[in-house]
């Protein structure tokens, strides 16, 4: 027995439908998109155009699309917002950091991009970025009780088991001195050891292991770093602290200066 056919009528029928469900979706991000230029923190906005995009699997090619249009436009807040939500549905890290904090360059005020943000930071390992960004959401939330709110407090308090409180980010020290004391804390729940290395420039691609050591601390002394020798210029501090399980909460970096 042969397989019904669809009829020509029928399938004019639902062609006609597609198209008028198309346009009335390209209407819609059309109004989205107006609603972000009156504010780009209309975060509801930004995931219905993600979905509307997601659903037309066409993420990667809105991404290109808004990214050439920011250039062209001078990089306005709203595109800033409409990339970082792209970029977090596609799950790229980097991008996604540099959208956020675009956009808390115009709105410092805005909580929502600092939790991404702290998020993001902590994938990437940055415990000291993470810390600051969390820092920033809490603040900003302060009157305000949301699951939200609970994982920023539970986050940070764990981030602040592993911290460097001197050299401070930034610093300068004397490549003359012989050496610089490293103070801070890695005190993780079922402590195992901790670690700091060292390597040159902002983002090293190796680094050097300056101590190994299997007591935990609490805001005292870590290490001290020997420096002499060392060619002026940026140098990165990493302490990771491991627990019995091999597991490591996000490493907390600190850039400094090596001076002459």
């Amino acid at each position: 027995m042969s397989a019904p056919v669809k009829s020509k009528s029928g399938w004019h029928l639902v062609k006609l439908l597609e198209l008028r469900q198309q346009r009335k979706l390209e209407e819609a991000v059309s109004l989205y998109e107006q609603a972000l230029q009156r504010d780009p923190r209309r975060m509801n906005a930004v995931n219905a155009l993600v979905a509307i995009f997601k659903g037309w699997r066409a993420l990667p090619d809105y991404a290109a699309r808004y990214e050439a249009q920011l250039a062209q436009e001078g990089q306005p807040a709203w595109i800033h917002a409409i990339l970082a939500g792209i970029y977090q549905a596609l799950d790229q890290i980097e991008p996604a950091i540099r959208h956020n904090e675009a956009l808390l360059a115009s709105y410092p005020e805005y909580a929502d991009p600092y939790f991404a943000l702290a998020r993001y930071y902590q994938r990437r390992g940055d415990g000291q970025a993470a810390t600051a960004a969390w820092q920033h959401y809490l603040a900003l939330m302060a009157q305000t009780a949301s699951d939200a709110r609970l994982e920023a407090e539970a986050s940070l308090q764990r981030l602040n088991l592993v911290t460097i409180e001197s050299p401070a980010a930034d610093a300068r020290v004397s490549g003359q001195i012989a050496s610089i004391r490293i103070i801070g804390t890695a005190a993780i729940e079922n402590f195992q050891y901790y670690k700091i290395e060292w390597g040159a420039g902002e983002a090293p691609t190796e680094w050097n292991l300056l101590v190994n050591a299997p007591t935990p601390v609490n805001r005292g002394l870590l290490a001290t770093w020997n420096t002499a020798g060392l060619a002026p210029g940026v140098y990165t501090l990493r302490l990771t602290a491991v627990d019995i399980t091999g597991n490591f909460p996000p490493p907390y970096l600190v850039r400094v200066e090596v001076t002459r």
